[in-house]
């Protein structure tokens, strides 16, 4: 994040969730169930944990 990276997913397929780290320091943690957004740095963009985990 130092480097000026706004958004980093960190994907555990054996754990089936995805950390999700912002700029600001907030982290939230998704779960196969819940879907992936790409907020403000990739608009539009949305992905099913579950197609991920598949």
């Amino acid at each position: 994040m130092a480097a000026g990276t706004r958004l980093v997913w960190l994907v555990d397929p054996q754990r089936l969730e995805v950390r999700v780290y912002r700029r600001d320091g907030s982290l939230s943690v998704l779960r196969e169930n819940d879907s992936l957004d790409g907020e403000d740095v990739l608009p539009g963009f949305a992905c099913p944990l579950m197609q991920v985990f598949s």
